[in-house]
């Protein structure tokens, strides 16, 4: 693995700066050079060939990945290539980048330099990371870090720079994993076998759960010299770990060596702000999780170990979340967890593996695992309650003891008791987790929240900022259809002024058709500018429970090259009604629909008291989502103002099987 910068325009002095922040990527080599208006840098951590970087035929490559199949590619494309670089490089210059990703095999970021234009690409889920900023030019780089301001390059996207016109451009490609036919089991052992390096020896993030025991074992068939890594936090205080008491277990039955690193609490405080800073980032449970991962690294890194195992992956592909449990549609459920990965997780892993010198692969990411795993009905992967059923199934098969196959799932910061440390460590300073990162790290994605005025919308921003993602705009689609299934309608007007309370810029669109699919463009077209004027990141829905809704918001955005944060999506719906009115927001009902739901409801505030009435007494989704009503927030957290409501007009219809009554009112802040 490796790292890349580039800066047009630019100098190789301006790259030398710069390239001290990815030293870390890679250590076997490190060049600069000019190119015309430009300059570039690379720094080789080299597992296959030791080929300096950038590399020149018809156009100049810059790489940082490796390509699984580059044997195979290179006798039928490039029989003088000596590694996977010259492959890629030569399937560049033939194919140009359109047809990378139906022929490589393999996790990728580059840029492709000729004499008109730069093009930036990765692979299609993102494991490797690319990050560029077209402010002035086109620069780019492998860690957001290196660039003052920066967008990460989206991995269904193509980048294109012309050095010309200095104008930019992108193209997009759906979210698919190839034509593969072998079966499960055959899919997991090549997926193992493939990342095994030359040198044989591979070390395994290792928790005692069938993820991670299933890949030492198999890697261990296959002839690795295997070594496993745990972490866990070291207080006398507190009774071992789930993980360390797994791993121990699973690793005596698998017969293989265990390292356990433990960590105190001093030394995690201590290692916060440098893990914090590293992996770009404050979220309490990226930060949980990171810290395992860190200490295993760090220890795999002085035992010479330059590739380490992970297990990640399996929970989206095998259905492993409380989500899963809760979807209609599991195996829709799964891509969109996949689609997210590389916002969520994978960066931190890359970033943390990479700060070590040291790559992480991942074989249940593998295309050919995915393709098969999404081949699995859904109804299959969730047996009695527990997820992940044919991963455990396969696991059996191929020879892990049964114990270990089905023993169930401690996510990592809890396993280790890394979370609770953190809270430990937050409390001592007074402080709850999320306020204490916050200080070690202050911001994390630019995101713009879609804004509806009601109920959820709004908690949903204010859940992200509580993540310490910085909100830098708010937008809203206004529809004249009361029936929509995408968009608020009752008093929609009224985001502007709570947008305005907040302190947040506003952009606001109306949606000119009632057709379903034509409303959409008005969407696209407010979050188009948000990102051109805002340069945001990513979009905060306040989905909870609506497919209609989420997959169109996430169809636009993958359009987009934006992520999608969805904080509330399955949280059950009693729930979410209570943590709103708890965090001490104010809102009212402005419309009901439902058999008990009269215009008495109308305009007042919400208390814990009707919310007992709603879910005893009348039976009803307590959190309006089968459009038993709409919101309107007056007040809350980070509010300046409220809103008031005057000239209040209450209109009935009685047709139909429920009556339909609704507030209209004329809204001001008040000050």
């Amino acid at each position: 693995m490796c790292g890349i910068i580039g800066l047009f325009p630019g100098t190789e002095k301006e790259v030398q700066q710069k390239i001290t922040l990815l030293t870390h990527r890679g250590k076997d080599a490190q060049n600069l050079l000019s190119v015309g208006e430009g300059a570039v840098g690379h720094v080789l951590h080299a597992l296959v060939g030791e080929v300096p970087q950038p590399v020149q035929g018809q156009g100049m490559l810059l790489y940082n990945g490796e390509i699984y199949n580059w044997q195979e590619l290179a006798n039928q494309y490039a029989p003088k290539a000596r590694n996977d670089t010259e492959t890629l490089l030569a399937l560049l210059d033939e194919f140009g980048p359109e047809k990378i990703p139906e022929r490589v095999d393999g996790v990728y970021a580059y840029a492709y330099i000729t004499d008109d234009h730069i093009i930036l690409q990765r692979d299609i889920l993102g494991v490797k990371p690319l990050w560029y900023d077209a402010s002035e030019g086109l620069r780019f780089a492998s860690e957001k870090k290196v660039l003052e301001t920066a967008r990460e390059v989206h991995p269904r996207s193509t980048i294109y720079y012309n050095r010309l016109t200095k104008k930019i451009h992108s193209t997009t490609r759906p979210l698919t994993f190839g034509t593969h036919e072998l079966s499960l089991d055959d899919s997991l052992r090549e997926a193992v076998k493939k990342r095994i390096p030359d040198n044989n020896r591979v070390g395994v993030l290792f928790s005692g759960g069938v993820d991670s025991s299933l890949i030492a074992h198999l890697a261990h068939q296959l002839g690795a010299e295997v070594t496993l890594y745990v972490a866990a936090l070291h207080d006398p205080e507190k009774k071992e770990p789930h993980d360390i008491l797994a791993a121990r277990s699973a690793a005596k039955q698998l017969e293989l060596p265990l390292v356990e690193v433990r960590a105190t609490l001093d030394e995690v405080q201590q290692l916060l702000p440098e893990l914090c800073e590293r992996i770009e980032d404050s979220n309490v449970i990226k930060v949980g999780v990171a810290l395992p991962l860190w200490l295993c690294a760090k220890k795999a890194a002085k035992d010479e170990i330059r590739v380490l195992f992970s297990g990640l992956g399996a929970e989206e592909v095998f259905a492993g979340y409380q989500r899963h449990k809760n979807a209609g549609d599991v195996n829709n459920e799964c891509m969109r967890g996949l689609r997210a990965m590389h916002e969520r997780d994978l960066y931190r892993d890359d970033i943390v593996g990479m700060s070590h010198t040291l790559e992480i692969r991942l074989p249940l990411l593998d295309h050919a695992v995915i393709s098969a795993g999404l081949r699995i009905p859904g109804e299959e992967k969730i047996v009695d309650g527990m997820g992940k059923m044919p991963l455990r199934q396969a696991a059996q098969r191929l020879g892990l003891p049964k114990e270990i196959c089905y023993r169930p799932k401690k996510a990592a910061q809890y396993g280790s008791q890394f979370d609770a440390a953190l809270d430990k460590i937050a409390r001592g300073h007074g402080k709850t987790k999320s306020a204490y990162l916050r200080e070690l790290y202050p911001v994390n994605s630019r995101l713009c929240a879609l804004l509806s005025s009601g109920k959820d919308s709004v908690y949903a921003l204010h859940t992200m900022k509580k993540l310490n993602h910085d909100i830098v705009c708010a937008a809203t689609v206004i529809t004249e259809n009361p029936h929509s299934y995408m968009y608020h309608a009752p008093l929609a007007k009224a985001a502007e002024l709570q947008a305005q309370s907040l302190g947040l810029p506003h952009l606001c669109e109306y949606a000119l058709s009632d057709e379903k699919e034509e409303e959409l463009e008005a969407l696209k077209h407010v979050l188009l500018t948000a990102k051109h004027t805002f340069a945001i990141d990513g979009v905060v829905s306040g989905a909870l429970f609506s497919n209609y809704q989420r997959e169109r918001i996430e169809r636009i955005c993958e359009e987009l090259g934006l992520a999608v944060h969805a904080p509330l999506w399955h949280l059950d719906q009693e729930m979410e009604v209570r943590e709103i009115l708890d965090a001490g927001f104010e809102f009212i009902l402005v419309r009901v629909a439902a058999d008990g739901l009269d215009k008495s409801w109308l305009g007042r505030v919400i208390t814990h008291e009707d919310v007992d009435l709603l879910t005893k007494k009348l039976g009803l989704n307590v959190a309006g989502e089968g459009g038993e009503y709409e919101s309107l927030v007056l007040n809350g957290p980070g509010f300046a103002h409220p809103l008031v409501l005057s000239d209040i007009q209450i209109t009935c219809d009685e047709e139909g099987s429920s009556p339909l009554c609704e507030i209209r009112a004329h809204v001001a802040l008040d000050k």
